[in-house]
């Protein structure tokens, strides 16, 4: 899964944390509990496109945990 600006590390996935930029929380909220969920119930490599954890990811097959 290439995320974009969903999370900007996969800590921050982990943490179930809000990316820094957006206009309403409650809306906000809605796409990374998509993506948690959609990662929980499938094998998913996350590659985010703001830290290199995202290009090791993909290059070892690293299946994100949650």
């Amino acid at each position: 899964m290439f995320q974009g600006d969903v999370t900007y590390c996969d800590a921050a996935l982990h943490a179930n944390e809000l990316s820094v930029v957006f206009e309403d929380k409650e809306k906000a909220r809605q796409t990374p509990d998509r993506v948690r969920e959609f990662v929980k119930n499938n094998k998913t490599i996350y590659c985010s496109t703001h830290c290199p954890e995202g290009y090791l990811n993909v290059e070892q097959h690293k299946i994100m945990k949650l």
